[in-house]
């Protein structure tokens, strides 16, 4: 799909914090796609990336203007690491002034309307909408501290009264608005998902997969407890770990895996380009994260299909009914007993897979997001 831009669509400006094709960059890749017919998307990213390419396949014009997020990784208070939140609260100012004059310019010569911000992390688009007088859209799409340990250099306080503030927030959970206080501010709107040739089967190998940021908040550690104490009991089974890690963090996983005499087992594969593959033949993925906002590789496997054994919490527990579209765990224990079930019992797996396949593919299509993003904007233009 190439985009044209015509004078009767609405001029949107998109703005993501980041160049890589993770989460958010394909859900907003996704959400475009789904407002082909109602807007003109423009798309700013702070530096080259892969998504570059895919705006390029599909004629999505887009600038390159580097700007900082006033987030940092949560650390111990210690000198050291307080000295390095100071550095980088000087390298923001420094960077998103000329990226505000920047910004200004694209607005003026591309006669935006709206601009959304594509992230809960992205906030020169609220600043600048305020400065130009244009209407705001906050997509609200983690946790922040809980999912990704990031820490806000404002109080708290002071980024809820932006997002009170603003013209249109979009939370991907109710867990994502209940967090943020904003229940009656939000509009809940899940991702849109696409998973081209989803209605092929294919034949199940014996692992469980982790698809994602291998991160403490994502559970990992309770994954690979809980693995060491499954394979004592189904001894022909591996895990498999797909997503990009710190290398001293591998190290520490590691020796866990070590630990529990699991380590012929358990594989990281880094980052991959075939998760789709990996999903479809896998018995189950495992959604360990406590605080998952919503879980698009959730919904992936659904469709998939591929059975998903979720943490009890959050935007897990919004999308999974459990022993129907998938299996849900509040313990380490649990979760070995779930695996255990996928492990041996192969009908009980087939009927969960199969209802999650029919969920997903109903629940989460690109149409109905298209039809609600699109009355969200033209209720905003009529403000």
């Amino acid at each position: 799909m190439v985009y044209v831009h015509t004078k009767e669509r609405i001029n949107v400006l998109y703005i993501t914090h980041y160049p890589d094709l993770y989460g958010a960059n394909l859900s907003m890749l996704s959400m475009i796609n789904a407002v082909k017919d109602a807007v003109n998307p423009i798309v700013v990213i702070p530096a080259k990336g892969p998504v570059c390419e895919k705006l390029e396949e599909r004629g999505i014009p887009y600038y390159v203007i580097p700007f900082a997020v006033p987030f940092i990784t949560n650390k111990a208070r210690t000198l050291a690491n307080l000295l390095k939140i100071s550095i980088k609260i000087c390298i923001y100012v420094f960077i998103n002034l000329p990226a505000y004059w920047k910004l200004s310019k694209c607005v003026k010569s591309n006669h935006i309307q709206i601009i959304h911000s594509n992230t809960s992390l992205v906030t020169v688009g609220y600043h600048i909408s305020k400065l130009m007088g244009l209407k705001h859209v906050w997509h609200i799409r983690e946790f922040q501290d809980k999912d990704y340990n990031y820490k806000s250099y404002q109080p708290r306080w002071m980024y809820r009264k932006k997002l009170e503030r603003t013209d249109a927030v979009i939370c991907i959970s109710n867990a994502l608005a209940k967090y943020f206080s904003i229940e009656n501010k939000a509009k809940v709107l899940y991702n849109p998902i696409t998973v081209e040739d989803s209605t092929k089967k294919v034949v199940k190998e014996n692992y469980f997969l982790f698809c994602g940021l291998v991160l403490k908040n994502k559970g990992i550690e309770d994954l690979i407890a809980a693995f060491g104490s499954f394979i004592k009991l189904v001894p022909d089974y591996r895990l498999l770990i797909a997503g990009n890690v710190d290398s001293q963090y591998k190290q520490f996983l590691t020796a866990k895996i070590k630990e529990n005499e699991s380590s012929g087992n358990v594989y990281f594969l880094g980052h991959r380009t075939d998760i789709m593959d990996l999903m479809g033949s896998a018995k189950a993925l495992i959604m360990s994260s406590k605080s998952e906002a919503m879980g698009r590789v959730t919904i992936e496997a659904m469709m998939n299909h591929c059975v998903v054994i979720g943490y009890n919490n959050a935007g897990t527990a919004e999308l999974i009914t459990d022993n129907k579209t998938g299996l849900l765990y509040d313990t380490i224990e649990e979760l070995v007993s779930k695996m255990v079930y996928i492990a041996e019992n192969e009908d009980q797996r087939i009927f969960i897979e199969d209802q999650a396949f029919t969920y997903s593919r109903n629940t989460f299509t690109e149409e109905k997001f298209g039809k609600a993003i699109s009355s969200l904007y033209e209720e905003l233009l009529k403000k």
